[in-house]
């Protein structure tokens, strides 16, 4: 784990979609960091080529359009989730929240 400026990059927790949204807001925002902490491992050479092949594809454009995709639906999960954990849960709201 590493702290970049108050959002900490962490392994994925596969049934929270709460984690998955934290997740994805942490690496959008902290793409550059990542991009520069890839290029010093890909730097450092050893028989690992995975910080190299890391490093292409957090800079591909292909990357970035998906993290905007990805972080906008998952908002909306979000948004829509702590809603539904409400005590005056009002299912009309939540589903217009989600249009």
């Amino acid at each position: 784990r590493r702290i970049l400026s108050g959002l900490l990059l962490k392994a994925l927790c596969p049934t929270r979609w709460s984690s998955r949204f934290d997740s994805i807001r942490a690496i959008k925002h902290r793409q550059g960091d990542i991009i520069e902490l890839l290029k010093e491992l890909a730097a450092a050479g050893g028989p690992n080529r995975v910080p190299a092949g890391l490093l292409d594809r957090v800079k591909s454009f292909e990357f970035t359009v998906m993290l905007v995709i990805w972080e906008r639906i998952l908002q909306k999960v979000q948004v829509t989730n702590n809603m539904l954990q409400t005590k005056n849960l009002d299912l009309s709201a939540c589903a217009a929240s989600l249009k």
